[in-house]
């Protein structure tokens, strides 16, 4: 199996040395969109550790978030919430929205 930027199936692995993130290079500050859902409920157990921040946001806090977990309250249609949400992250991985049909106002 060849992996990306090898040049074929008999070439060895290349491996990607971490950076210090104590010098900023490392991205450590998140925000997740969409954490009271599926994907960002089995997030929340496999992210933890990962990320020195990681900030939380649904339209109302997850029932499972833990006591040391970070939550901002966000509707993503009120532009001034999201501000909020945002402020001082350096990645976002984006998971909110409306995931099955439903009238065009809603999604």
């Amino acid at each position: 199996m060849a992996f990306a930027g090898e040049a074929g199936a008999g070439s060895p692995r290349k491996r990607v040395k971490r950076r210090n993130a104590r010098d900023g290079s490392i991205m450590q500050k998140v925000l997740v969109t969409g954490a009271a859902g599926g994907i960002g409920t089995r997030l929340r157990k496999l992210l933890k550790g990962v990320y020195t921040d990681i900030r939380w946001s649904d339209l109302a806090p997850p029932a499972d978030l833990a006591p040391d977990g970070t939550f901002v309250a966000a509707d993503l249609a009120v532009l001034g919430e999201v501000e909020r949400a945002v402020d001082g992250m350096q990645g976002i991985v984006h998971l909110g929205g409306f995931s099955v049909e439903g009238p065009w106002e809603t999604i």
